[in-house]
């Protein structure tokens, strides 16, 4: 028995044998010209033999190895776009590291290990770099001359070191090209305005998790094409972000589409800011301290289309508050917020609202009358988990023609009416986990027959689940009972009823267990070999 089970577990276990790739047994050649020696324990870069072999690939991977130096001539012969060489704990990075590459390499990522020198002299040739990410460089500021050969650089990404601040002289060859700049995770304490506003053609810029305190008047006026910012984890709240900051330009007024501030430490004063970004598309506030929204917040953010609020300190929403975005609004996450209620009527002008999330929200007073004819047509997500809305949620549903997503675990409901979903015949994914559904019939799921991709009844009571509930549903995963997943097929659905007693039941053991697992695993063979 001992050597079967053996057995079993080496038919079972992936695969992860592969042909050696241009004579190196830890690296594979993939598809689309790619040489991946990832994650492969490599202490120096390999020797490759080109013997025979084409010299030309689009990717070579390094990542995730020990490698800590990169000698001269290391790539000798090989010509390739892009190379990775994150996930290794870099030392030092020889003058001709990347000789050969300059006419092909256009993108190259790595990772420093803490107190090396920034490769100013090994990237100086590689003049055709479009982008260049350097992760854990630990130095205060940067050489003077970092980049001055990358004219043609599009983004760049400085993460996870110690900066403190950015130069002027540091982002001048990149003046006219530079589109992506991120700078997350490193203890810049003030947005380097002066170097920023060199980069006339600068779209994304990423400074979350640094030490910035404050945001001062007009910070990005300069950026006539910023498009995306992300402040994310930085303590701007406490009276740090001033009412101007965002105030830009008239060129770049219709410019700023996304701003994400997560855990700021924002409060209600905070959002006086907020009002200067008339063409914000996507706002994030998420993880802040927001209690109260303004009175008219969003009456000049004539073109948002995004809202994220979860995890704030939200006391009230009335049918107002959202009023004014009520033509362009798209998703709204109001999520874990300690809101008193939750009117009926909150989200009714909302008419092109594609997303709701109330997760963890207990107040909701929603019914079928919260959602105009409008929402039938166009609501696509609906997510209450942890609300307790209990069996309210039914009605609410029946009425939301196009759903697509549904989301009410632990929501204290009791069980699935009788063709709940019959008007829902667009709905793909359901969540109604830890709940305390009793039974589980045709009549529970009929409706979905063409649409269900997966269900989710994990943790429920379930004690009654008709053997042909699933029946002619094309293809659906259904997660039951005790973590055990089902896939559901055409060949499979009348064992459901089996499967649940054989499992759940009484006097249950691990050889049980096991049998029935090499029987599902024999039944989706032959269930494919049919479909073949």
């Amino acid at each position: 028995m001992r050597h079967f089970l053996t057995l079993l577990l080496l038919i079972l276990r992936p695969l992860n044998v592969h042909s050696a790739c241009l004579g190196v047994a830890e690296c594979s050649c993939e598809p689309g010209l790619v040489i991946n020696c990832r994650n492969s324990g490599l202490t120096a870069v390999p020797t490759f033999d080109l013997t025979g072999s084409s010299t030309d690939y689009a990717e070579l991977t390094l990542a995730g190895n020990r490698i800590t130096v990169i000698p001269q001539h290391a790539f000798r012969g090989l010509q390739f776009q892009r190379l990775d060489l994150t996930g290794n704990p870099l030392i030092r990075l020889n003058s001709s590291a990347f000789n050969g590459l300059e006419r092909e390499l256009n993108e190259l990522r790595l990772t420093l290990t803490s107190g090396a020198e920034f490769p100013v002299s090994a990237i100086r040739p590689l003049t055709k770099l479009r982008v260049l990410h350097v992760a854990g460089f630990s130095g205060r500021q940067l050489p003077p001359e970092a980049f001055s050969t990358l004219g043609e650089l599009v983004e760049l990404g400085l993460t996870a070191g110690g900066l403190e601040t950015l130069n002027s002289e540091n982002l001048v060859a990149q003046h006219g090209s530079l589109q992506t700049l991120i700078l997350q995770g490193n203890e810049i304490s003030t947005v380097p305005t002066a170097a920023l506003s060199i980069t006339t053609m600068l779209s994304t810029l990423d400074l979350s998790g640094n030490q910035i305190s404050s945001l001062p008047a007009d910070v990005f006026v300069g950026l006539v094409n910023l498009n995306v910012v992300d402040l994310s984890n930085n303590g701007l709240g406490t009276g740090g972000l001033d009412a101007d900051a965002f105030r830009v330009s008239r060129v770049a007024e219709r410019r700023m589409r996304t701003l994400t501030m997560k855990s700021c430490q924002l409060g209600d004063p905070d959002l006086e800011a907020l009002r200067q970004l008339h063409s914000i598309v996507d706002l994030t506030l998420s993880y802040n301290s927001i209690a109260n929204l303004p009175a008219n917040l969003f009456n000049r953010m004539r073109s948002l289309r995004q809202l994220r609020l979860d995890n704030n300190r939200l006391q009230t929403i009335t049918r107002s508050t959202f009023s004014s975005a009520s033509s362009t609004l798209e998703l709204i996450d109001l999520g874990h917020n300690p809101l008193s209620s939750v009117p009926e009527d909150a989200f009714f002008d909302l008419n092109y609202l594609q997303e709701l999330r109330l997760d963890g929200v207990t107040t909701v007073q929603l019914s079928d009358k919260s959602f105009s004819l409008q929402h039938r047509r166009v609501l696509r997500t609906l997510s209450l988990r942890g609300s307790a809305v209990g069996d309210r949620l039914w009605p609410i549903v029946s009425n939301l023609e196009r759903l697509n997503s549904l989301f009410a675990a632990e929501s204290s409901v009791s069980s699935i009416p009788d063709f709940a979903f019959r008007r829902n015949v667009a709905l793909q994914t359901i969540d109604l986990s830890s709940n305390s559904i009793g039974s589980l019939t045709q009549r529970s799921v009929y409706g979905l027959g063409n649409s269900l991709t997966a269900i989710n009844l994990h943790n429920n009571r379930i004690t009654t689940i008709h053997q042909c509930t699933f029946y002619q549903f094309r293809y659906v995963y259904v997660f039951l009972f005790c973590t055990v997943m089902v896939y559901v097929s055409a060949i499979m659905m009348s064992l459901c009823h089996f499967t649940y007693q054989l499992i759940c039941g009484p006097g249950t053991d691990r050889l049980s267990l096991f049998v029935l697992l090499l029987f599902f695993l024999l039944l989706l063979l032959g269930d494919a070999l049919l479909k073949a």
